[in-house]
Order: C-alpha cells, then structure tokens, then sequence
C-alpha cells in the first residue's frame, strides 16, 4: 500500500488499500457505536468491506457515480438537516480518498490543476465564512457544508477523473443514465421533480453537441433526449440548451468551427419541432408560455414565481448584507399556499440568504470561473463543454433551483475534468481502474498549495 521514496516520503502504490483503509476505519467507528443502539443496523456493516472495495476500485466508483447523478432522491430522509443522493455520497467517498492520498504522498496533483480557480472559489468560502460567523447556527453550518459539496467536491472529482483518463467513459455513462431518465418520464415514471430531470436530460443533449468523440451518439439519442426534456415542461431547462448553443458557437476557434456547430443543431432543431407537435395541448401550451397569468396552469406557475421573487426582495431590503443565513430562506403566506424555501432564481436565493455580499460573490464566482475557463480550456477537448453546461446550468438557475441534489454538479465536473486535462502533455490512455501515483509529471506538496 505505501512506499517509501528515496527521500524519505511515504506514497501510495495502491489506492485500493487505501481506501480500505480509510473505509475501514469508518466502518468499525459505526459499527461500535450502532453496536449498542441498532444492533441491527451495526450486524448490516459486516458486508461493508466488500462495498468498500468496490468503491475503491475507482473506474467501478466513477461509473456509479456517473451512473446515479440523474437519479437525487434523498438517502437521509432529512436527519439533522442533511439531504444527500447516492451521488453525493460518492463524491464525498472519492474526496476523503484523495485528502488521504494527498496526506501520504504529500503530492496534490488535483489542486494544482484547480488551481487557476483558486481565486474565484476562494472568494466565495471566504464568503461563507464570514456568513458562518454572522449566524453561528448548526443549520447554517450544515447548509454551508452541503453547498461547498455541490461545486467544490465536483471540482476535485472531475479532476480525478481526468487524472484516471476515463472522462469519455464517464460521460457516456452518465449520457446513458439521462436518456433513461428521460425514457422512463416519457412512460409516466417520474424519478424527481421535472426541473432537475429537464437539466440532467439537456446536459446529456449538450454533451453530444459539444464533445466531438461523442458525437456518433447524437443520431441515435437525439430523439430520445429532446422528446424526454419537452415531456418535463420544464421551461428552465429548455431555455438552458440554447443559452448552451450560444456559448458553443462563441467558444470555437475560427469561422468554420462555428458554422460547424451551427450545423449540428439543425437536426436537433427539426427534431423538436417535430417532437413538440406530438405532445399533448397541456404540455405544448406549458413549455411556449413564458407570461403570467390566471387563465392556464403555465401563467399561475409564473405567477407564483413572481410573489416568491417580491418575498424574496422583502428579505433583502431586511436583511442587505448578511442575509437571514445560508439554509434558513423561508418566505410566503401558508393561507395563499406559496410558502417556500427557495425563490426559484438563484441571485435572489443568495441575496436573501447571505445578503448583497453572497449575492455578488456567487456572480464573481461564476463568471469568473467562466473567464478561467474561457482563457484556459476553451481549446482543450472538453473546454467548450465546460463552458457550455456552466453558463446553462446558471442560466436555468436563474429561472428556478440552482442550490439542489445534482443541479449544479455536472458543470463543476466537467470544468474540473477539463482543467486537468490542460495539464496533460497529449491525450492520456485509459489507465485501469488501480491508479499508481504517477511519477513522471511534477506534483506539488500539499505545503506549496497551500502557500
């Protein structure tokens, strides 16, 4: 499992072992502690190694993952304030392996090729922070901590990932479980709420528009993907692949590229037009009415988001600088049935919750990372894919839930995947699924990132 190098330093020749380890240790923790008041629950951790070894095996954890982001029903069922999906346990799995490894190696490869977004993430903990401060709850610090785990732990993932050379298998795997998704709501089996299902079924139609290996999918899986996103109504996400078609065409390198990209959506054009005919006259009315009104179910659910927006703003003029605390947005009246914990537009979101100060720094977050982005892997394979999906997913946000089970990780992920593929000499061989710490690309110890 560990190896000493000619310097002294100890480095992990098997990640396998050490994530048993790492699990290890958590488990017979559990297990002690359940052993006195669920026994029941304590005798079900015996089958834990054998779980914790396949999840050590990383391409096995990746494809799960990959596999169960669409799919964000909650594991917890709200103990202390905590909503966590499969997905989110995965990450966190993955993360707590590579803070492990980092520890033992002294070497952080990840960070390193994060760390062109030190500045923009950074600003926005430090931000959190100082909200943590100004409401010393344990709701807010729960909230927190779940936010940092929806843009931050997707990061270190999707640098993983790339690390491992498997991002096309990942993202085949997650195109797949998106056009299931989508498959089974067509049938009348819904898995989520329609926004978040609408984003995960438009994120897998724009990663085959913007990912040239990829593409050979499109023919095949376009009219299951663009029927699936039409049949959820969701508006948001609709709106979100063109916001992603616009940045698609900008990121290209030349003319041609452009017209290129063009091309490629005309057949997913045609192709929605003909699906959207096909729906029933509710959900065709739905997804074209963008107005508020009292006449059909469309305009009253804008209407509705119009008086959580006004209670939104109530909060902020109440509020201005630090909010009512991260995790703790409440607003409307029970007896007109609008109560809700979240304005369904991300700005206002922030604004109520961390006042002007989170609100503007979740805009210097985002488009910040967008300028890294755009300055330094638009050219990179999956650059533009990045780009894409960030400014689409923001894009739905600030129609609807940003902060939720799965919405935003996608982004994060492929934006992580491709800064540390900007960091590969050439294209990276599929490793197996041991990942040995490579000796011959320079990483820094954990002391350098830190200075």
């Amino acid at each position: 499992m560990l190896q000493a190098t000619p310097r002294g330093r100890l480095r992990v020749t098997d990640p396998v072992a050490t994530y048993l380890t790492v699990g290890t240790l958590v488990v017979a923790g559990l297990a002690g502690y359940l052993a006195v008041s669920t026994p029941r629950l304590a005798s079900l951790l015996v089958v834990a190694p054998v779980l914790l070894w396949l999840l050590a095996q990383r391409v096995f954890a990746i494809t799960v993952l990959a596999v169960t982001l669409p799919y964000v029903a909650d594991l917890s069922g709200g103990v202390l304030g905590v909503n966590m999906a499969l997905s989110d346990l995965l990450m966190t799995f993955l993360v707590l392996g590579l803070v492990f490894e980092w520890v033992l190696t002294n070497r952080a490869d990840e960070l390193r090729a994060l760390s062109p977004l030190k500045g923009v993430v950074g600003q926005y903990l430090a931000v959190l922070t100082v909200l943590l401060v100004a409401h010393p709850e344990f709701a807010v610090l729960v909230a927190t901590g779940q936010r940092v785990e929806l843009f931050v732990f997707p990061l270190l993932v999707g640098a993983l990932v790339a690390r491992t050379g498997r991002e096309l298998w990942f993202l085949r795997a997650y195109i797949v479980a998106s056009a299931v998704t989508g498959a089974l709501w067509i049938a009348g089996v819904e898995l989520g709420q329609k926004n978040p299902i609408g984003q995960f079924v438009a994120n897998a139609l724009i990663l085959l528009l913007a990912v040239k290996p990829l593409r050979p999918w499109l023919q095949w899986l376009t009219p299951l993907l663009v029927a699936g996103l039409l049949w959820t109504q969701s508006r948001g996400a609709i709106l979100s692949v063109g916001v992603a078609l616009a940045v698609l065409v900008l990121a290209q390198p030349g003319s041609r590229s452009r017209l290129r990209s063009l091309a490629l959506s005309v057949p997913v054009a045609v192709t929605a037009y003909v699906v959207f005919r096909l729906l029933p006259e509710e959900a065709q009315e739905r997804n074209l009415t963008y107005t508020s009104g009292n006449e059909t179910a469309g305009e009253w659910a804008i209407k509705i988001r119009e008086q959580y927006h006004a209670d939104a703003w109530s909060l902020i003029h109440a509020h201005p600088w630090t909010g009512v605390g991260v995790g703790k947005y409440l607003a409307g009246n029970p007896y007109e049935g609008n109560v809700t914990d979240d304005p369904h537009q991300v700005l206002l979101l922030e604004g109520a919750t961390g006042g002007y100060l989170l609100m503007g720094s979740f805009v210097v977050l985002v488009l910040g990372a967008l300028w890294v982005g755009w300055r330094t892997v638009r050219r990179t394979e999956l650059g533009p894919a990045a780009l894409a999906l960030t400014a689409a997913i923001v894009g739905h946000g600030l129609v609807d839930v940003y902060w939720v089970r799965g919405t935003p990780v996608l982004g994060w992920l492929v934006l992580g995947m491709a800064l540390a593929q900007r960091r590969r000499p050439g294209a990276a061989p599929e490793q197996s699924s041991v990942d040995v710490v490579r000796a011959d690309v320079p990483a820094p110890t954990v002391q350098e990132v830190a200075q």
